[in-house]
């Protein structure tokens, strides 16, 4: 199985996520697809706002917009 963070800075540190909460979260436990690509991430839950996946940080350095 392929790691997407392989060779990058994971979401969880890139955002300053505690081990706490990237440990629950589904980005860390499906490590093979990009945050953006998996529901139930702990930063949607937590920020809990309208909000696309374009306007984050995380996003900006490694995803793409077709």
């Amino acid at each position: 199985m392929a790691d997407f963070w392989s060779g990058k800075t994971p979401c969880w540190n890139f955002s300053g996520c505690t081990e706490r909460i990237y440990s629950r979260c589904a980005a860390y436990q499906n490590r093979e697809f990009p945050c953006w690509e998996v529901a139930g991430t702990e930063c949607r839950k937590i920020l809990n706002f309208d909000w696309e996946c374009w306007d984050c940080k995380v996003f900006m350095a490694y995803g793409h917009r077709d």
